[in-house]
């Protein structure tokens, strides 16, 4: 065997491991869900965060650290910010670089986080304020939740899913209590979900006004290591040397047939 031909069954051998190494490294991705319209309060409820009684929500999407949407959500429209009630009023925020490149975050009836990567990494953020009247010093708060991540349990990837529950003084200054749930999968991402309710039981409060917020935030990353990025190279320079799908489909039963 010449030397060229040896060299271009080299490449052939190279661009198979590619496409192997491709299938491999399968989406990684999160979702949670908290079902704000199944959540239950003991007391009187009013959108709004403290100090900014029309900022009743916040929301952001980030792809691979590069592209990003998202904002503080206002409860009334711009020309009645003064006037009007503050409501629960639906905002989503989402960013893609490809089908399964993505992050979403959304507030509605739901408050929903969706994320997934292939390469490099997509995280989001979601969450609401409001105010909690207490006539009798207690304070309940019940959000029924949903949380999956999806992933076939490479070593590269990672992620992570958090969610908390606050209640906060009456001047806002104050953190009384606060629920966490907290999903970390730091080194491979398995396929995993669970479901429950997050909340909060208080008791010997003083009668009055008592703000809460409720958050969620994720992130999922796949980052290749350098021997797996220069394989990718060789194996598309194997590909342009071999110019011809017939040749690279010729090539590939040699070495599998």
């Amino acid at each position: 065997m010449g030397p060229r031909k040896h060299g271009e069954r080299l490449l052939c051998l190279l661009a198979v491991l590619l496409s192997f190494s491709l299938k491999a490294a399968a989406d990684t991705g999160s979702y949670t869900q908290l079902d704000w319209s199944s959540a239950s309060f003991s007391g009187p409820v009013t959108p709004g965060q403290v100090g900014q009684v029309h900022t009743v929500g916040e929301s952001w999407a980030v792809v691979s650290n590069e592209l990003a949407s998202g904002g503080e959500v206002g409860g009334c429209p711009d020309t009645l910010a003064v006037t009007c009630t503050p409501s629960w009023m639906s905002w989503s925020a989402g960013q893609a670089t490809g089908p399964q490149d993505f992050a979403i975050a959304s507030l509605g009836s739901n408050l929903i986080i969706s994320i997934s990567t292939t390469t490099g990494s997509a995280s989001a953020y979601a969450a609401r304020f409001g105010s909690i009247v207490s006539n009798d010093g207690t304070i309940n708060i019940s959000i029924p939740y949903f949380i999956s991540l999806s992933g076939n349990g490479d070593p590269l990837s990672g992620g992570f899913t958090l969610v908390t529950l606050d209640l906060l003084t009456s001047s806002g200054q104050g953190l009384i209590d606060q629920a966490v749930i907290d999903i970390n999968q730091q080194s491979g991402v398995t396929n995993y979900s669970q479901s429950g309710v997050i909340s909060l039981d208080e008791n010997n409060l003083s009668p009055g006004t008592y703000y809460f917020d409720v958050q969620e935030v994720g992130q999922v990353q796949f980052v290749p290591e350098p021997s797996t990025a220069g394989l990718l190279l060789v194996g598309l320079a194997g590909i342009v040397r071999l110019r011809a799908v017939k040749r690279l489909r010729t090539c590939v039963n040699a070495f599998l047939f």
